[in-house]
């Protein structure tokens, strides 16, 4: 800021503290004082006093009052440093004298004083004792400088006339001491300030104090305004914070959403973008929609395996002898072999052209490659190496090995060749065009057909031909046809009619029987554009509507039993079957393969290997129940004779064997102790014990349960009760706590009177036996204890009778199946209904014992899982049908199934009677690992921005481990 107006006449007039003061004298100033000190004694006082100075009486919105010079503060590095102090001499007003004995030797300070008194006058110095002596000699008007050290004699002998006054500053020796509140200070400043401005030092003092003030009023002003301002600012912050996380979860919300939506609606014809889609929409936030989708894409399609992705377009597939590998070729002359379940890759090899043709050998150690500029190799699937075996006129149309490893190849021309290793054995020219060639009677015959079913057979190795060739069975105009992996059938479907025999026609192979390779029902309307056949009467046909598979009838099965549609995806253009029982299906669209089992339930269950005998006709949901950790399962059927009346299986997957047993009587129930060491049996009117040892259950007891004869009192809850007890509750609703130590048995709860004998109540018992729900003959149902027999509450009925019953006993929770298929959900704490769906199919009903999966068994066998707190519906499954039953009828798969949780709820196994133990995974892990292990690669950006419209994240991986 400027503190002087200076003009080019005599006076100069400066503005000081914020007034005017007017100085006389021509020179050009730009400094109230320039302060002369020793370096080596008064640095931090002049330090000190500087600061002081030129903040003494400064108004809040000025930098300084006055402008004083000090070298350290106001000289920049330079060769000369007298010129510049000089300069600073003559542009200053004042000169202030820092008095003490090393000022006064000080040649700096002495030529400072000689400068100032030549080219100004005496009256402007002003001098600050900071120590040393000073003392003035009254008689002879001058220092006495005898006793004076604090000034130089030579240049400050003559100066004054008369005592001049100074403030003595000796007390003032560290910059510590400097404090504005210090009164002492505030005397000394205004001694030298006074004459710099022209006032008196007690009006000075008066201006610094009311400017002081004025100024902490300025500073408390402005904090409080500051203060207000953070305050609100905060506030805001904390506001826009709160709308920034609000709009964040919006947004993340809606994209969630909008993922889970569209993997709903990509799932039916391309699974795989589907299920990364799913995987994505749950990561970003779990909702009932996300879950939702995340379930349906693990388990949507229970048939796909994986599927595999490939750079350019498939042309061909084929499957080894057993079905392990399976071998994918494209057109950029790339041939790929796969494990059957997609997770590696045995070998990856390079042809020269569009792979056109390939077969396995026999033993799974060679692949012969054809491709469209006729050459044909043979690859070492071991020793990974490939040889040429030979070059065909035109495109290779197929290969094949015979047991011998001799190889044969087809050309489009028609052209047919023999290999023995890389040696052609035989050629010949044949009328068939796309020669598709297979060997026959253990390779000492050839057969070769066109697609349109024509051939010949041939003599092996002379390629003879056999016989008469046989002319075309496909109809004229559009029809999609295919040979077996073997070659030993043929067939071709046109407007949904599909015709199959085998491929030599008996006059051919001297038998007077018509082979068959199966009459299979009408497809679907829409015209099949390509066709597979398998070895074992299965088809598959790719249309309009996705990839179709169809079954041959039995003369039991119904036509529409035997056509599964398998979703996932888009019309497949390569199809091929594993040879022999056709269970392995390889299809190809673009440059996606997806690999199938068709034996497998779902990729979500995890099959057991273990059955479950129906041998009589009456329907018998089988009894079951998991072990202490949930990691194995027992269960009892209805045996037949040599198998006792009560078979129980118990199982592990660390057990080889399952563990067996039997009792004389027809089981209801099952239950394990906590430590898994002892089986608990409901029977007739009995509770029977056995003890878990080695592969048998050894039978330990069989206590009788008192109830009516006539009544005919079957167990159908058990449980292990306090101190070692098990607890019973029979079909009529009474409840029994038994002793085994002392077989002593106590009836705290009677049973319920009631005119429908022939109708059982249910029931279910709390995980540690202490609490028994059993259902009223009315309608309704009692929540009571079973050690004492005592109501906890009763529960009304808003659908008739309650025909399966849930308890979450951790989470207080009760699920309760009504006669008209609704579930409802209890809140036993608070005695209310959460939820109730609307009619939602159920017949059977569990729940872990913490309350957080939940899941119901319709009669046509679909489990469908629940959100246990709202009643969404988060996803459905359906039990496999049992493979061999008498027992099976109008009522469905799951009047013979029974289903339970694992305690964790991460855990469903289910038993159908005639049918198989299988236990299915319900965790969101489980699901998301299925969803990425079944996509076999993760999300691209490109697929992000064209289904999202905005730009990707950063992370799109999806973790593929299982």
């Amino acid at each position: 800021m400027q503190n002087a107006l200076r003009k080019p006449h005599n006076q100069v007039r400066l503005w000081i503290g914020g007034k005017r003061v007017a100085l006389q004298g021509g020179s050009r100033t730009e400094y109230d004082a320039f302060i002369s000190y020793s370096h080596a004694w008064d640095r931090t006082v002049a330090k000190a006093f500087q600061a002081q100075a030129q903040g003494f009486d400064r108004p809040w919105f000025k930098p300084r009052s006055l402008k004083i010079f000090r070298d350290e503060t106001n000289l920049g590095a330079s060769p000369q440093l007298w010129p510049e102090i000089e300069a600073g001499l003559a542009r200053s007003r004042w000169l202030v004298i820092m008095a003490s004995p090393r000022a006064a030797v000080s040649p700096w300070v002495r030529k400072e004083i000689r400068w100032w008194l030549t080219h100004r006058s005496p009256d402007t110095i002003l001098i600050a004792w900071t120590d040393g002596k000073l003392v003035w000699d009254t008689a002879r008007q001058t220092f006495d400088w005898s006793v004076t050290d604090a000034l130089p004699r030579e240049e400050m002998g003559q100066v004054f006339n008369q005592q001049p006054r100074w403030v003595d500053l000796r007390w003032l020796r560290s910059s510590e001491q400097v404090s504005a509140a210090d009164p002492r200070l505030l005397e000394c400043v205004a001694e030298f300030v006074a004459p710099l401005t022209g006032k008196s030092k007690d009006e000075l003092i008066g201006d610094h104090v009311r400017q002081h003030r004025r100024t902490v009023r300025w500073v408390r002003t402005t904090i409080a305004v500051l203060t207000a301002l953070a305050v609100t600012a905060a506030m805001a912050s904390v506001v826009a914070l709160r709308q920034r996380d609000a709009a964040r979860a919006q947004t993340r919300l809606a994209t969630a959403r909008q993922l889970a939506a569209t993997a709903q609606s990509l799932s039916a014809d391309n699974l795989y973008l589907a299920s990364l889609l799913a995987v994505e929409a749950y990561r970003r936030q779990r909702t009932p929609e996300t879950l939702s989708a995340l379930q349906h894409v693990a388990t949507a399609s229970p048939h796909l395996v994986r599927f595999v992705h490939n750079d350019a377009t498939v042309t061909q597939l084929a499957f080894s002898d057993d079905g392990s590998l399976v071998a994918v070729g494209d057109t950029e002359g790339t041939v790929t072999v796969w494990r059957n379940d997609g997770k590696s890759v045995l070998s990856r090899s390079r042809v020269r052209g569009e792979v056109t043709a390939l077969a396995f050998d026999h033993g799974t150690r060679m692949l012969a490659v054809g491709d469209d500029k006729g050459n044909v190799h043979s690859l070492h699937l071991r020793e990974k190496h490939s040889k040429r075996a030979g070059v065909m006129p035109t495109a290779v149309t197929s290969v094949a090995y015979d047991d011998r490893g001799r190889l044969a190849a087809g050309a489009l021309d028609g052209a047919v060749s023999l290999f023995q290793g890389v040696r052609r054995i035989a050629t010949r020219e044949t009328q068939t065009s796309s020669a598709l060639v297979s060997f026959r009677h253990k390779g000492t015959r050839l057969t070769v057909s066109s697609p349109a079913g024509s051939g010949s057979l041939l003599d092996v190795p002379t390629l003879n031909e056999v016989g008469e060739p046989w002319g075309m069975r496909a109809p004229a105009g559009h029809f999609a046809s295919g040979t077996s992996p073997s070659g030993t059938c043929f067939g071709f479907v046109k407007r949904g009619f599909v015709f199959a025999e085998a491929s030599v026609p008996p006059r051919n192979t001297g038998s007077s029987k018509r082979d068959s390779c199966g009459k299979f029902p009408r497809l679907p309307t829409e015209e099949a554009r390509h066709f597979a056949l398998a070895d074992s009467g299965r088809l598959a046909a790719g249309t309009a509507r996705g990839l179709i598979v169809s079954e041959s009838p039995s003369s039991t099965a119904e036509a529409a039993e035997l056509i599964q549609v398998l979703d996932g995806v888009a019309p497949p253009a390569v199809m091929v079957f594993s040879p022999g029982r056709g269970d392995r299906l390889a299809s190809a669209s673009g440059g996606t393969v997806a690999l199938w089992d068709l034996d497998q339930v779902s990729r979500t269950a995890e099959p057991t290997g273990q059955t479950v005998s129906d041998s009589a006709t009456v329907i018998s949901p089988p009894p079951l129940a998991l072990l202490p950790h949930g990691d194995g399962v027992a269960w009892s059927f209805e045996g037949d004779g040599w198998q006792g009346t009560g078979p129980i299986r118990l199982w592990t997957p660390s057990r080889r064997r399952p563990v067996t047993g039997s009792a004389d009587d027809f089981l209801y129930s099952l239950a394990l102790t906590a430590d898994g060491k002892k089986l608990i049996a409901g029977g007739s009117s009995t509770v029977i014990l056995w003890d878990v040892k080695g592969e048998r259950l050894a039978p330990a007891d069989i206590i009788k349960l008192p109830t009516e004869e006539d009544l005919g009192s079957g167990v159908i809850s058990v449980a292990s009760g306090p101190g070692g007890s098990v607890i019973a509750v029979t079909n009529h609703g009474a409840v029994h706590v038994v002793d085994p130590s002392t077989r002593r048995v106590r009836t705290p709860i009677p049973m319920v009177p009631r005119s429908d004998s022939h109708r059982g109540l249910a029931s279910v018992l709390s995980e540690d036996g202490r609490i028994a729900v059993i259902a009223r003959p009315a309608g309704g149902l009692s929540v009571r204890d079973t050690l004492t027999g005592s109501l906890h509450q009763s529960v009304p009925s808003t659908a008739g009778r309650f025909l399966s019953l849930a308890l979450a006993s951790r989470s207080g929770h009760m699920f309760l199946v009504g006669e008209d298929e609704s579930l409802t959900a209890w809140d036993i704490d608070r005695r209310q209904i959460l939820w109730r769906s609307d009619n939602g199919g159920a017949w059977h009903v569990a729940a872990s014992a913490d309350g957080k999966t939940l899941v119901t068994l319709s009669t046509d066998g679909t489990v469908t899982q629940w959100d246990p707190l709202t009643g969404d519906k988060i996803g459905r499954f359906t039990v496999p049908a049992p493979d061999r039953s008498l027992s099976g009828g109008a009522d469905g798969i799951g009047a013979q199934t029974n289903i339970v949780l694992s305690p964790a709820g991460d855990l469903l196994w289910t038993a159908t009677e005639g049918g198989r133990i299988i236990k299915w995974h319900m965790s969101v892990e489980a699901w998301r690992q299925t969803a990425c292990g079944t996509a076999g690669r993760d999300l691209t950006k490109t697929e992000w921005r064209r289904h999202m419209a905005s730009s990707p994240p950063e992370d799109l991986e999806c973790d593929r481990t299982s």
